[in-house]
């Protein structure tokens, strides 16, 4: 769960600064360090850019762990483990939907919008995670990744929002 308690003046930050508080409120800071750093070449990135960077990298890992999925199920051997995948499929389907809004919203600078979609994102890798467990520890991780980048994604649009 994220904790969007944020009380942050994006403007007085550096770049390094801000990835920071983002970072720290997220479960794994050196992943979400990592996304920022790849995706900035600039040392005034302002928030406006790290939650698109963010909004982005979601939609992007989220898309990875969907293909991984649909390829995982088309390969399974027993019905129910194809269910299993086909409960994840049709989660991270769902997840990609609101995050295409969410982008959507974010072009139109509607931050109330994109937290609305983002907000419904995390249950839709919970209830995929849940359901597979631990048995595919590959999906496990791309699970997490793609959790801390919601994380990401609405913690810089709360910034946003209260800027």
């Amino acid at each position: 769960m994220v904790v969007l308690s944020l009380s942050i003046r994006p403007s007085l930050s550096t770049t390094q600064d801000l990835i920071n508080k983002i970072c720290y409120s997220t479960e794994n800071h050196g992943f979400c360090a990592g996304i920022f750093q790849n995706n900035t070449n600039n040392p005034n990135t302002d928030i406006a850019r790290l939650c698109q960077i963010s909004v982005t990298q979601t939609m992007e890992y989220a898309t990875n762990t969907n293909i991984f999925v649909t390829k995982a199920r088309d390969n399974a051997r027993d019905n129910t483990t194809r269910d299993f995948y086909t409960v994840c499929e049709v989660r991270y389907e769902a997840l990609l939907d609101e995050f295409e809004e969410a982008n959507l919203a974010l072009a139109k600078r509607d931050y109330r919008s994109m937290l609305s979609h983002e907000g419904k994102c995390d249950k839709f890798v919970s209830d995929c995670q849940q359901i597979i467990g631990n048995r595919v520890p590959e999906l496990s991780k791309m699970n997490t990744q793609v959790r801390v980048l919601i994380s990401m994604s609405l913690i810089t649009t709360v910034m946003l929002y209260r800027s």
